[in-house]
């Protein structure tokens, strides 16, 4: 009897062992991963093809593509534009992070602190230099400043981290408890989750920096709680429980790695430079600096992504329904 008891205590012994090890060599692997995706994301920041208008005469531009090509190669992007008033629009409706504007007097930097301080810089920075070479110092001027409640422009960021992590712990904690219902029901508790997460998310955001955005950011929260959750439901359909290691390591490692954070996509390397547009978090930063500081340009086609990732996520549940309801019925038959 004190045998048999101390067996089964050795088995439990046992058994709790495997169970922290396994639970171990998945936070290691999860650590690891983290810290080799940000750190290869934004260890080297460095500007890729960042859009700069420039407005002055045509032989000028010439001038400075060259000497801009010369000294960063691949860095910027010369866009020409007619007059001043057309560089601004074109700032104002993220079309181009900068602008040049050459005349007869002074030289004048313009650039967008709201759509990232690294770009602003480095456009600064490069172009003052150009001008200074060429024996005119130039003026710069921020026609889009970060506001004052978000002097380092960290809040979008930590804003889309936040839902996405939240989005991907709500399906992790859901999964076992929306398995056996109906499809209609899933969908709808992820669009409720998704409705509550992102008003409470932009509540928060509004509480610090202001709520003269507060719905069209609640809006893209949403979308973006939608998004992350109905792609991790998916990905759990298509590969089982290893679905939950897949999405974590696409929708929220990679995902948020790539996005740019705080410096912006354009000064990451690839592949991260090519991921950044397609997935969520990416996405979705881009159209929250658009919301909060532009008034909502260019963030329609940020939007259609999440859209997509929505519209597709929902079209695999769908679609594994149906399959799991024919094969139901076929085994009714057969029987």
């Amino acid at each position: 009897m004190q045998i048999g008891r101390w067996a089964n205590i050795r088995a439990d012994g046992r058994a709790a062992w495997r169970g922290a090890l396994a639970a171990m060599a998945v936070s290691v692997v999860m650590v690891f991963v983290f810290v080799w995706l940000f750190g290869a994301a934004l260890h080297k920041p460095e500007p890729h093809g960042v859009p700069v208008g420039f407005v002055g005469p045509s032989s000028v531009a010439e001038t400075v593509g060259g000497a801009v090509d010369m000294h960063a190669p691949g860095a910027f992007t010369l866009v020409t534009y007619g007059s001043v008033d057309e560089a601004r629009k074109g700032i104002e409706e993220r079309d181009i992070a900068g602008a040049l504007l050459v005349g007869s007097g002074q030289p004048r930097i313009l650039v967008a602190s709201a759509g990232g301080q690294a770009a602003s810089t480095a456009i600064s920075g490069a172009f003052s230099a150009l001008a200074e070479a060429f024996g005119q110092p130039a003026a710069v001027e921020d026609v889009l400043p970060l506001p004052g409640s978000d002097s380092r422009g960290l809040v979008p960021f930590f804003l889309v981290l936040g839902v996405s992590v939240s989005a991907f712990l709500f399906q992790i904690l859901a999964r076992e408890g929306m398995g056996g219902r109906r499809l209609l029901d899933r969908l709808g508790c992820m669009l409720v989750f998704a409705v509550v997460d992102g008003v409470a998310a932009a509540l928060a955001v509004g509480i610090v920096i202001g709520f003269d955005s507060y719905w069209p950011l609640a809006g893209v929260c949403v979308l973006l709680a939608l998004a992350v959750t109905a792609a991790t439901a998916a990905s759990c359909r298509l590969f089982g429980r290893a679905g939950v290691g897949v999405a974590g390591l696409v929708v929220i490692l990679l995902g948020n790695a790539s996005s740019g954070s705080v410096i912006g996509s354009a000064f990451l390397p690839q592949p991260f430079r090519w991921l950044s547009p397609i997935l969520p978090a990416g996405s979705a930063l881009e159209a929250v600096r658009s919301v909060l500081y532009f008034g909502g340009a260019g963030a329609g086609w940020r939007l259609a992504t999440l859209a997509l990732w929505v519209a597709g996520s929902f079209a695999i549940l769908a679609g594994a329904a149906l399959w799991r309801i024919r094969s139901t019925r076929s085994a009714e038959v057969t029987a």
